[in-house]
């Protein structure tokens, strides 16, 4: 993906399983767990991110919105944190996490966030982001 592609408003599913990432003790491979079996839905959120190395991104950073899959605010930031390390980024903040449903009763989707409401119901792994929103500079 290259930066043009970040402001052209190209947007990426990653596939994760739902719940919370686990070592298995004695094999120490990765498990995904859901202790509490809370049902998901999903979630919305404009999400701040950095890059690891900025001189490559081309920004100092970016804000786009996710949806995925989630529980809870937490589960909504740990789906957010695993996109943005395949992009070779970090979440800085999350502004509005809240379920998709409860954002669409009280204002219009764009087409976009339609979009992407559209493909992750198709896919209970989805992590979709939209269009990056690049800044080229840190605020002093």
């Amino acid at each position: 993906m290259t930066n043009a592609d970040r402001t052209r408003g190209f947007s990426r599913v990653c596939l994760c399983p739902v719940g919370t990432l686990q070592r298995h003790p004695a094999s120490g491979v990765s498990i995904v767990t859901n202790p509490m079996n809370l049902p998901s839905e999903l979630w919305i959120g404009l999400v701040g991110l950095k890059p690891f190395d900025r001189k490559a991104f081309g920004a100092a950073g970016a804000f786009t919105n996710i949806v995925t899959w989630a529980c809870d605010p937490e589960g909504f930031r740990r789906k957010a944190e695993i996109i943005a390390d395949s992009l070779s980024m970090f979440v800085t903040e999350i502004e509005g996490a809240e379920p998709l449903a409860e954002r669409a009763k009280r204002f219009t989707l764009t087409e976009e966030v339609d979009d992407m409401w559209v493909r992750a119901q198709a896919n209970p792994d989805a992590i979709i982001h939209g269009t990056f929103h690049c800044y080229p500079f840190d605020e002093a």
